[in-house]
């Protein structure tokens, strides 16, 4: 049995995004005290740590999942 409900495309999308809003939040030249680049790192985390495991919460609950569906095993 496999919880998995992303595609590799969609997992390669949310990695990207993630790594790529912690690399501006870091990158980004903010002034001291500024609330912005904490922010990009926590939201960050949702698409990085669903991309890696496979899985989304949401779409869990919403009944969705963007795998391709599993051809039936036909019997030799």
């Amino acid at each position: 049995m496999s919880f998995q409900n992303m595609s590799r495309l969609d997992r390669t999308i949310r990695i990207s995004a993630g790594l790529l809003m912690l690399g501006v939040s870091w990158a980004a030249n903010a002034p001291e005290g500024a609330i912005w680049p904490i922010v990009f790192r926590v939201f960050a985390l949702f698409p990085l740590v669903t991309g890696l495991l496979g899985w989304c919460p949401v779409y869990a609950i919403l009944g969705l999942s963007t795998c391709k569906p599993k051809s039936p095993q036909r019997d030799r």
